[in-house]
């Protein structure tokens, strides 16, 4: 019963007497961070982390967002969603948190990151026709010899 009611007083003094501001998301939260956004002015400079954003779950969830470090700040996440459908592999959708480019500085990195964390997904182009008819750019590679 202490530590109940502890608990209750440590809540209201944070988050005050209305229980309606006592989201879990207020304190558990997420951001993406590239390895060198760790080096604050690096991340500043070139934009490497996501901003923060609330995230429920926890490790022990379906939709796991958690951290093995002490505190409510999560780090740890499923890399990928996907709903592959085997009968029909162009009616598939994937999303990934770091977006279709892992690359800072592509217009495509962190590109997925809301869709991820709204729950949404993207569709999958599998067959020749369904990739030709979905493509945005396109390279072409010459052999140099």
């Amino acid at each position: 019963m202490k530590s109940f009611q502890d608990c209750i007083r440590s809540l209201e003094s944070k988050y005050g007497r209305d229980q309606h501001n006592w989201r879990w998301g207020k304190i558990h939260t997420i951001t993406l961070q590239h390895p060198l956004g760790s080096v604050k002015i690096l991340g500043f400079l070139f934009n490497l982390n996501s901003d923060k954003y609330e995230i429920g779950g926890s490790d022990h969830t379906v939709c796991p967002y958690f951290s093995y470090q002490p505190g409510f700040k999560a780090n740890l996440g499923a890399s990928e969603r996907c709903i592959m459908n085997t009968a029909d592999w162009d009616g598939s959708f994937s999303v990934i948190p770091g977006g279709a480019s892992g690359v800072p500085g592509s217009e495509y990195y962190l590109s997925q990151f809301r869709s991820y964390l709204d729950g949404t997904f993207y569709k999958e182009a599998f067959s020749d026709d369904a990739v030709r008819s979905s493509a945005i750019h396109k390279i072409i590679l010459v052999s140099g010899k």
